[in-house]
């Protein structure tokens, strides 16, 4: 998926239309909507409800990688972060 792309993606999984979208990204509602067809084509997809299920599923199963591998991790083994 391209850059904007995954904008238009993350602004529909906000539940916003094609037009909010357009002036949140400063490109024609045509273009959003090029945008939002490929990313249907890249998810799988054919409406904004499955586009958000899809990416829903998606982050948590994310979440549930993230969690697994910081579970892995001894506290010793971690980088310590310099403020």
């Amino acid at each position: 998926m391209t850059a904007a792309e995954a904008r238009v993606a993350a602004a529909a999984f906000r539940g916003e239309g094609s037009p909010s979208i357009a002036k949140e990204l400063a490109v024609s509602a045509n273009t959003v909507r090029t945008h939002r067809q490929h990313v249907f084509e890249k998810t799988g997809t054919h409406r904004q409800a499955e586009l958000v299920r899809v990416l829903t599923a998606s982050l948590s199963r994310t979440a549930q990688f993230v969690e697994r591998n910081e579970e892995e991790v001894a506290p010793a083994d971690r980088p310590t972060v310099c403020r």
